[in-house]
């Protein structure tokens, strides 16, 4: 479980309290000599590590993939990624160890608080895009708040879709 300052400071008082310390102060002052003194810094717990190198996806988006999109109908394409949901909202930092590394989600993956989520999408068809957009006009007509500012970023999106399409 991440551990937050204001956790150190009550964890503190308690320890004060049962040590029998009436006029202890858990205060910021304390906590950044105590993190000091024991190599204790903020740090977030789930952080990329870069785990494929740079050189691997260039040559995987330059080389590889579009002979493999020669081969497939735009329907086929899809988006997919992977991600985490945290049920609970932990924090995303604790307190740790300078020397500790806290990257690539090992220590959230550790709980049980997580789920992996793989997210998939569609390439849209082009009637798809076409039905979106007339839906959306729609959608802006009949609301009271519409400005002008929402309809000229619609007729920019018709712009640039259009222009897209036919270049397909």
């Amino acid at each position: 479980m991440p551990i937050s300052s204001n956790i150190l400071k009550e964890k503190a008082l308690e320890f004060a309290k049962r040590f029998g310390s009436d006029n202890f102060k858990a205060s910021t002052g304390w906590l950044d000599k105590w993190k000091q003194r024991h190599g204790v810094c903020r740090k977030k717990v789930c952080d990329e590590n870069n785990a494929v190198r740079g050189e691997v996806c260039n040559n995987w988006t330059t080389g590889v993939l579009p002979h493999l999109l020669e081969k497939c109908n735009e329907l086929d394409i899809f988006i997919a990624d992977e991600t985490g949901l945290f049920y609970k909202c932990l924090p995303n930092k604790t307190l740790t160890s300078k020397n500790e590394q806290c990257h690539g989600g090992k220590h959230a993956v550790e709980s049980d608080d997580e789920v992996s989520v793989e997210v998939c999408i569609q390439q849209p068809s082009k009637n798809d895009v076409v039905d979106s957009l007339r839906y959306l006009n729609l959608y802006l007509q009949s609301n009271d708040n519409t400005t002008e500012d929402h309809y000229e970023a619609l007729n920019k999106l018709e712009a640039f879709f259009a222009e897209n399409i036919q270049k397909k």
